[in-house]
């Protein structure tokens, strides 16, 4: 939640700063999105596993 919660706050410098920016995509950029998105893609598997009800085999 604490996670979810910073992207929250953070995302209209986030806007304002990279998505309403002239510049082009630079390296710059790309290192900020895999830095600020990764993360939640990788919540995504730790979070099924651990509340995903487990089958009766």
């Amino acid at each position: 939640a604490i996670v979810i919660y910073d992207y929250l706050l953070t995302f209209d410098l986030e806007v304002e700063r990279f998505w309403k920016s002239q510049s082009t995509l630079g390296l710059a950029s790309i290192l900020f999105y895999i830095n600020r998105y990764l993360p939640l893609f990788g919540l995504i598997p730790i979070t099924l596993f651990f509340f995903w009800p487990e089958s009766k085999l």
